[in-house]
């Protein structure tokens, strides 16, 4: 007979003294659960976290597996982190995750280094459901640090349904397609990581994708049906690092409006980068360009056989494509790139149910691009 072991907290403010250590949980669990009987500590009613002093991750699992945290609120006013972490940490786990939580980060810590909600690194098989997670920043030369979720070195991720607001950047897949740092094993081989029906807005960068270490063209992250609204910078990202990608990107049907750069490509050096995908994405309202090449080593880093666009729809943007200093509309970005966007779509509203309101439904041609419901 299967066994479940679920912990109830009852309702009220809980307080314990922190780890001062980055990756050390304070409420660690003294065990792991199994595949199939995982441990489960379940908030009932709303239960508050907070440290009495000292500070670090607040929950998570380290070197636990098969561990869950449902419906519990942690705000860093009273439940410091400790720089280069999180308020929840997953560190060498396997098949743990968290839903329901409500996180807020109370802004910047004062230290430039990775501030996010929830760090993932090391880690297999990591769910991260249901989440509201807001104000997590860190200094403003490295923004995208202050992430909602951030994640290292791991496989088999499922995000999804989560909000994010008020953050240096939504989701920062920030170095993945193997778990440690020697190569994937074979039974993490085939290992899809899925982020999709997130809803982030208020943020420098929606959608991030880094390093992926995976040679294997058919292993992807596939980042689909999210909707991304006020970027301050880029409602996707492709940020490009030397040597490890990002490569093995899918981002298809996502709603970016209102980015000052709908999709920004990083140069950092971005022809590392390969075998990455848009497709059938709405492109929105951005107020700089639909795609920009940023190209900050002095040279054009796109390269049409690096980013596929296919199938985009664009609409009320000053330039499809800013190069450099060199802006491009769609015509010119057919012409100049005859394989890419043969079937994009520009200069057509596709008449959102109300966008004022977050509500990116389309009143018409749903058809034509399958456009995806609210979240």
């Amino acid at each position: 007979m299967l066994f479940r072991s679920t912990v109830i907290v009852a309702s009220g403010t809980y307080s314990t003294v922190g780890t001062d250590d980055r990756f050390g949980v304070a409420y660690l669990p003294a065990n792991s659960g199994t595949s199939g009987n995982p441990i489960t500590f379940q908030a009932q009613g709303t239960v508050v976290l907070t440290l009495s002093s000292s500070r670090g991750p607040v929950i998570g699992a380290n070197a636990r597996n098969y561990i869950t945290w449902k419906g519990f609120t942690i705000n860093e006013a009273n439940a410091p982190t400790h720089a280069d972490t999180g308020s929840v940490v997953f560190l060498s786990s396997t098949g743990s995750s968290a839903e329901n939580l409500i996180l807020n980060g109370n802004g910047d810590p004062g230290y430039g280094d990775n501030h996010p909600g929830i760090r993932i690194e090391h880690s297999v098989n990591i769910a991260l459901r249901n989440n509201i997670i807001q104000n997590y920043r860190t200094s403003v030369v490295n923004q995208v640090n202050g992430a909602g979720i951030q994640v290292y070195n791991s496989k088999g991720l499922t995000i999804e349904h989560n909000e994010i607001y008020n953050c240096g950047s939504g989701i920062f897949l920030k170095a993945i397609g193997f778990v440690g740092d020697v190569a994937t094993p074979s039974e993490y081989s085939d290992m899809q990581d899925v982020v999709r029906y997130n809803l982030i807005h208020d943020v420098a960068h929606g959608l991030v994708h880094h390093r992926h270490f995976h040679a294997a063209s058919t292993v992807y992250v596939l980042w689909h049906q999210n909707v991304v609204y006020n970027a301050s910078l880029g409602g996707i990202t492709l940020w490009g690092f030397p040597g490890d990608g990002p490569s093995n990107g899918r981002f298809v049907n996502n709603t970016i409006h209102g980015a000052v750069n709908g999709i920004y490509l990083k140069a950092e050096v971005l022809t590392e980068n390969w075998n990455n995908l848009l497709q059938n994405n709405l492109i929105t309202g951005s107020t700089n360009s639909a795609i920009l090449n940023d190209a900050n080593n002095g040279e054009a880093s796109f390269e049409v056989n690096r980013v596929k666009f296919n199938r985009n729809w664009y609409w009320s943007f000053p330039a499809l494509l800013r190069k450099l200093a060199s802006p491009m509309h769609l015509s010119q970005f057919q012409r100049t790139y005859p394989d890419q966007e043969t079937n994009g779509m520009s200069g057509i509203d596709p008449k959102y149910v109300n966008a004022a309101a977050s509500d990116f439904r389309s009143e018409e041609h749903t058809s034509e691009l399958q456009s995806q419901s609210t979240i």
